[in-house]
């Protein structure tokens, strides 16, 4: 359970994913050794989303290696009953079709990761729930209906409810994501100073306690901001942050996927 947690950890914490892949078949073959199953399948789980990342796989929308494709991974997860592998994995999932601007695809996804939340309460995958279906939400927002967007905004606002709890309790984790939400709801209420001065801490708190994949979303989303509002020089300086945070991180895939959107 210790190397299961430890991946888990190295992929929130920002470490480079290629040092994280390199790793994975030792603590993979540990585990089968001992016939940890659970901790086996949320491994796996996390291989799967990691070489879609790398660009390993054939598209991005696809999650597989050469051994295992994503049906049968997820039919082995419920033959051994491994229902934190399933949460877990649909939260990964989903953070990786939000970084590939599919909000509505990655907000099925944690819908999905709901039904089996309960086997999260304590880890930090409870908190990236959280996280990525606030910037989901928030993505999502201005395309719904008017009754949808009611529904989503009080969504949002229960969510940092908790977020803001944890932002306080040990901001060196979380106050970068508090403050991206916060940068995102402002966007969304029309208020542009507000979200510059959000995004611009959101991005040095994350950069303070060393986060280089949410600095990246952060540098990205800010672009996104300044592109929307016609400030194209500070989004193109705040777009390259983020190709090269996102470099450093090693998902290669979504380097490539914000080249082609921003060519």
């Amino acid at each position: 359970f210790s190397l299961m947690h430890k991946i888990m950890h190295w992929f929130y914490e920002g470490t480079n994913l290629k040092q994280i892949l390199t790793n994975l078949p030792k603590f993979l073959n540990f585990c089968q050794k001992t016939q940890n199953q659970a901790a086996v399948d949320v491994m796996i789980g996390y291989r799967l989303v990691i070489h879609n990342l790398c660009g390993l796989t054939t598209d991005k929308q696809s999650f597989h290696t050469d051994s295992l494709g994503e049906a049968q991974f997820l039919k082995k997860c419920h033959t051994h009953h491994s229902t934190m592998a399933l949460c877990v994995y649909q939260i990964l999932k989903s953070q990786m079709l939000y970084l590939y601007d599919m909000p509505a695809e990655s907000l099925r996804c944690l819908l999905d990761a709901d039904l089996y939340r309960d086997t999260i309460t304590s880890i930090i995958t409870r908190v990236e729930h959280n996280f990525y279906y606030s910037l989901s939400l928030a993505a999502l927002i201005p395309k719904v209906s008017e009754e949808e967007r009611k529904q989503y905004w009080v969504q949002l606002q229960n969510n940092q409810k908790h977020m803001k709890i944890w932002a306080e309790n040990c901001p060196e984790n979380f106050r970068h994501k508090y403050l991206l939400i916060q940068a995102e709801e402002a966007r969304l209420r029309e208020d542009p100073f507000a979200a510059m001065q959000l995004y611009k801490q959101a991005i040095q708190v994350a950069k303070d306690h060393e986060f280089v994949h949410d600095k990246a979303l952060a540098y990205e989303l800010t672009a996104r901001f300044y592109v929307e509002n016609g400030f194209e020089e500070f989004a193109k300086l705040y777009l390259m942050k983020a190709h090269g945070n996102y470099t450093l991180w090693g998902a290669t895939r979504k380097v490539e996927e914000l080249a082609e959107k921003y060519s």
